[in-house]
């Protein structure tokens, strides 16, 4: 059996950390048929139940992090064990652990992937926790790929160093946007062989149909006499915008402000019926149902809002997606499952992954609209050139998407090819 590790995973509670991981690891099924998996979460409380093991077909085994840099003393204690126990294995004083460990897939594996997407980067803090869950890796001398990630910026000289250090010793990075690509060659970065590939959750599969209509039906959702538009929200989205106000509280009121008067639009003007589409829904603080509720709260029109509750498969919320006839997106993944079902997509980017992916790839960037640019004006005039458009823009998405699933194929592909080369 060919052992692979993924690291640097989130939770099932995100359903874009979700969509990575299941669209990679049946993908590298498919070409590495011998494969089992060792996943790293960094909520194995949510990940491991077995109500919650969302590939039944496939030997897949979840493990808490071995390294959480800065999180707890206990964490610091966990990242300083696994390199003690790394280095005892290194000399040959420790061929074998505790089979329950962790540390011990890191040991046995024959390659291990980040699955990230985006946290190798300084725009939500610092990244060293996950710099360490690599660095396990390059300390082992097992083969450590980067897959489909967007990288940086990193602007601070620490983090630049560790970079290059770390990402120079890779044997494979691909990459999911041409911007990820423009930051490592600023880094020197180039040992590594380095392709631009595209989002593997492009090619995950929504649930059937009749499982989406039984859904549908489940949530009173009845699309048979109006426009169904989707809407994603965030919470952190609005952060990163409204530049005139200082605390993220004030942000946030302006935020839940701004898109209840933009969802009255749509229902009057397009006499549309809306649908809150959660993608995380993180009981811990960052849950996407708190922010539709809030939404909904200052909504004139509340009768045409509905709110998914419920928790849903990766696979299942693409499907509702995909019923939409238009998809405005604070979630990326959210904007990618809209997109790959070829639902006319506005895609609010807080970050330089969504500009890349959506707009520059898609060829979309004209409905890329930044947080920082972010007002009603903007949003309502994008919403009309959209909605005005959108046999246009369906024909341009469908025209892409081939090509775009077929870039997502090669990240599979060149790990196929770096498994066979290790064992030659």
């Amino acid at each position: 059996m060919t052992k692979i590790v993924i690291t640097n995973y989130g939770s099932r509670m995100n359903k874009g950390d979700v969509a990575l991981l299941n669209s990679r690891i049946k993908t590298l099924k498919e070409f590495i048929p011998d494969a089992g998996f060792a996943v790293f979460t960094y909520h194995p409380e949510v990940d491991n139940k077995p109500e919650m093991k969302y590939l039944q077909d496939i030997n897949i085994k979840f493990y808490d992090v071995p390294g959480r840099v800065g999180l707890s003393p206990r964490g610091i204690l966990k990242t300083v064990t696994s390199i003690f126990k790394i280095f005892l294995y290194r000399i040959g004083l420790n061929t074998k652990l505790n089979e329950t460990s962790g540390i011990q897939e890191y040991f046995d594996a024959d390659i291990i992937i980040s699955t990230g997407g985006d946290v190798l980067t300084e725009d939500y803090g610092s990244p060293f926790s996950h710099f360490i869950n690599l660095l396990f890796g390059i300390l082992l001398n097992k083969p450590v790929v980067l897959y489909a990630e967007s990288i940086g910026p990193f602007n601070k000289k620490w983090n630049k160093i560790i970079t290059k250090f770390l990402f120079n010793r890779m044997s494979l990075i691909t990459l999911r946007e041409e911007i990820s690509r423009k930051h490592l060659k600023e880094l020197g970065i180039d040992k590594a062989p380095i392709y631009v590939t595209a989002d593997s959750a492009f090619l995950l599969k929504p649930a059937p149909h009749q499982t989406i209509e039984e859904i549908m039906l489940k949530e009173g959702i009845d699309k048979s006499n109006k426009r169904l538009i989707g809407v994603s929200v965030s919470k952190i989205i609005a952060r990163y915008g409204f530049l005139g106000l200082k605390d993220n509280e004030g942000k946030y009121t302006k935020y839940i402000n701004l898109m209840s008067k933009v969802v009255d639009y749509l229902i009057e003007n397009l006499n549309a019926t809306i649908i809150f589409v959660p993608h995380v829904i993180e009981p811990w603080g960052n849950d996407d149902r708190t922010v539709a509720d809030d939404v909904i709260n200052l909504v004139k029109n509340k009768d045409n809002c509905i709110s998914i509750k419920r928790e849903y498969t990766a696979e299942e919320i693409k499907g509702i997606i995909g019923k939409c006839d238009l998809f405005i997106g604070a979630r990326m993944h959210a904007t990618i499952a809209s997109a790959s079902m070829l639902v006319p997509t506005i895609a609010i980017a807080y970050s330089h992954k969504t500009h890349g992916i959506i707009g520059k790839m898609l060829g979309q960037e004209k409905y890329a609209v930044d947080i920082k640019n972010l007002d009603y004006a903007a949003l309502i005039s994008k919403i009309d050139d959209v909605y005005n458009n959108r046999d246009k823009i369906r024909k341009d998405l469908e025209s892409k998407m081939d090509y775009v699933k077929e870039r997502a194929l090669l990240n599979a592909k060149l790990v196929r090819d770096l498994v066979v080369k290790e064992e030659h």
